[in-house]
């Protein structure tokens, strides 16, 4: 693999060209999400049952191309989640709460597409959260992922 080629995705598994010259590889089911923090783009693994993060080269579209995988939504510009690792969402705050408890703003341009890949991978959490949800107008949130 030459250094104009730095990621490769081979059964099951991405080898990620970190931002310290070296490769790291992961299962692909594992990626939790994929964040820029910083003007550098992270991966979020779960490793041992412990998240690690991993600064790569490139950018999130460039990942994602690589990826070519429907589990990753990519809901906000500097953001895609694994929707697999959803714990929890809510509609009046515009923000996903992953199983390892990041939460991540979901884009009002893509809020409605969310929702509806949310209720296919989730539809009983869905349910209850429908019912719970209160009455009040959805209000503008303009929050940053938070951890």
């Amino acid at each position: 693999m030459n250094s104009e080629e730095p990621s490769k995705k081979k059964k099951g598994f991405l080898r990620l060209h970190l931002k310290n010259h070296t490769f790291h590889s992961v299962k692909i089911k594992k990626i939790v999400c994929i964040v820029i923090r910083d003007e550098v783009c992270v991966f979020y693994v779960e490793e041992n049952k412990e998240i690690k993060e991993y600064p790569v080269t490139h950018t999130l579209t460039y990942w994602l191309k690589v990826l070519d995988d429907d589990r990753f939504l990519h809901i906000h510009k500097s953001h895609a989640i694994n929707a697999h690792y959803i714990d929890c969402f809510s509609s009046d705050d515009d923000f996903v709460k992953m199983t390892d408890s990041i939460e991540l703003e979901i884009a009002r341009d893509r809020r409605h597409v969310f929702d509806g890949i949310y209720r296919n991978y989730h539809p009983k959490k869905k349910e209850k959260e429908t019912d719970q949800k209160s009455t009040l107008p959805d209000t503008e949130d303009t929050g940053s992922p938070k951890k």
